[in-house]
C-alpha cells in the first residue's frame, strides 16, 4: 500500500472520530427496562410535533390532531411499545380522549382501574369536555400514585405530574 493511501486513510479515520456526537439522541435504543424489555424514552419533551403546536389543527400521521393528548399518547404507543396504533386501531374509532375507554372495550383491549408503567391513563373529565389521556411513566410502590407524561393538559404544552391513581377513571393496557 502506498504511503499516501495510508496517510489519506488515517486522515479520514481521524475526521470521523473528531465528528461531533449528538448528546441527546431521540431514543436511547440501548436503554431497556429489564423487567419488561420495553424501550424507555429519554426524559423530557421528545414529542416529534412539539414545534408544530401552532398548527394544531393539522392531523398527525396517526390521524389525531397534533399536540392533543391523543396524538402524544399515540406517538408513545408507536415509538416506545412498537404498537401500530392509529385512530382506527383494531377497527375502532378512538377519536377524542373521552371515548378511548369505549374504543378499548369494543376492540377487546384490556382496561381496568390498575395503573401500570406504559399504560394509557384515561378520564372523561377535562376542561374541554373531550376527556384526557396520558402516558403512565411510573407507578408508586404502593400503587396509589401515578406519574404521567402528557400533552395539552395545560394548553399545547408537555408536562409531567404525579397524581392519585383515582384522578384517572381507567387504565388502558395495550
Amino acid at each position: 500500500m502506498k504511503i499516501t493511501t495510508v496517510f489519506n486513510l488515517l486522515l479520514a479515520i481521524g475526521a470521523t472520530l473528531a465528528a461531533p456526537i449528538d448528546p441527546e439522541p431521540a431514543l436511547n435504543l440501548e436503554n431497556r427496562d429489564a423487567s419488561t424489555s420495553a424501550l424507555i424514552p429519554r426524559d423530557g419533551d421528545d414529542y416529534p410535533y412539539k414545534k408544530s403546536c401552532k398548527d394544531a389543527d393539522e392531523v398527525d400521521k396517526w390521524n389525531f390532531y397534533k399536540c392533543d393528548c391523543t396524538s402524544f399518547v399515540a406517538w408513545r404507543l408507536n415509538d416506545v411499545k412498537k404498537i401500530e396504533f392509529t385512530n382506527k386501531y383494531k377497527g375502532q374509532h378512538w377519536g377524542n380522549a373521552g371515548i378511548w375507554d369505549d374504543a378499548a372495550r369494543d376492540s377487546k383491549v384490556k382496561i381496568n382501574k390498575t395503573p401500570k408503567k406504559g399504560a394509557v391513563a384515561q378520564t372523561d373529565k377535562s376542561r374541554s369536555g373531550k376527556g384526557h389521556v396520558a402516558w403512565v411513566k411510573s407507578v408508586s410502590k404502593d400503587g396509589n400514585k401515578v406519574t404521567v407524561e402528557e400533552y395539552n393538559y395545560r394548553k399545547d404544552k408537555y408536562g409531567t405530574r404525579t397524581v392519585a391513581k383515582e384522578d384517572f377513571q381507567w387504565y388502558i393496557h395495550l
